[in-house]
C-alpha cells in the first residue's frame, strides 16, 4: 500500500513532529556542527514526488556524487535550521520555499554512523510545494535535481545493496536502486523514516 498524498490528508502536518523554531534545533556535538535538509513533496501524476539532488564530484566532499536532499551546514546568517534548509534549497535548486512551500514539520535528527565522516547533526524538515514547482541544479555543488515518484522509491524491486571499499575489505549497505543511481546512507535513512510516517 502506497503512502497517501498530502493533498488527500486534511492535516498532513499531523504525520510529522511539529517544528517550533530554534528551540527544536539540535546543539552541535563536541567539535562538530549542525545542518538541515529539505524533504520536499509535490503532487505528481502517479502520486507524490520527492526532490533529490545528485551532489557534484569534489574530492574534498565526503558525500561527493551522492544522492541527497537539498540542504547543508548552518551559517551565521541563518536564524534557525528552517532558514538553513530554505536558503540551501534556493541556492542549490532555485526553489524559494518561503513563497512556494508549506512547512509540514520535522523528522528526527540524523547523524553519520561512520567515524570517518564529519561530526554533524542533521535536522530534516518536511515541505510541500505545488505540482507545478520546477527544480534545477543552480549551484556548482549540485550535478542534477530530480523529482522521483514515491511509488518508485517504495518499490520492493528497487531494494539493493551498495558496496564501498573500507581499508582492507568491502562494506555493503542497504540501498535503493535508481537505474544508474543509488540512494543509501543518510538519505535512505531519512526516506525510511518519512515513508513509515506516511504509511
Amino acid at each position: 500500500m502506497l503512502p497517501p498524498s498530502p493533498s488527500d490528508d486534511p492535516r498532513p502536518e499531523s504525520r510529522f513532529d511539529i517544528y517550533r523554531g530554534p528551540a527544536d534545533d539540535p546543539a552541535p556535538r563536541e567539535g562538530g556542527w549542525v545542518a538541515s535538509v529539505a524533504v520536499i513533496l509535490r503532487p505528481g501524476s502517479t502520486g507524490d514526488e520527492i526532490l533529490l539532488i545528485q551532489r557534484a564530484d569534489f574530492d574534498a566532499d565526503p558525500w561527493s556524487g551522492h544522492m541527497a536532499f537539498p540542504g547543508g551546514r548552518r551559517e551565521d546568517v541563518d536564524r534557525s535550521l528552517l532558514d538553513t534548509a530554505m536558503r540551501e534549497t534556493r541556492e542549490e535548486t532555485g526553489i524559494d520555499l518561503a513563497t512556494r512551500g508549506t512547512t509540514l514539520g520535522r523528522l528526527p535528527v540524523v547523524e553519520p554512523e561512520s567515524v570517518r565522516l564529519p561530526t554533524l547533526s542533521i535536522l530534516p524538515l518536511v515541505f510541500s510545494v505545488p505540482g507545478s514547482t520546477m527544480a534545477r541544479a543552480v549551484s556548482e555543488e549540485v550535478a542534477d535535481a530530480l523529482w522521483i515518484p514515491v511509488p518508485t522509491l517504495t518499490d520492493p524491486a528497487r531494494t539493493t545493496v551498495h558496496s564501498r571499499p573500507f581499508e582492507d575489505r568491502v562494506l555493503t549497505f542497504p540501498a535503493i536502486g535508481l537505474d544508474d543511481r543509488v540512494i543509501w546512507g543518510l538519505t535512505r535513512r531519512i526516506l525510511r523514516d518519512l515513508f513509515q510516517r506516511m504509511a
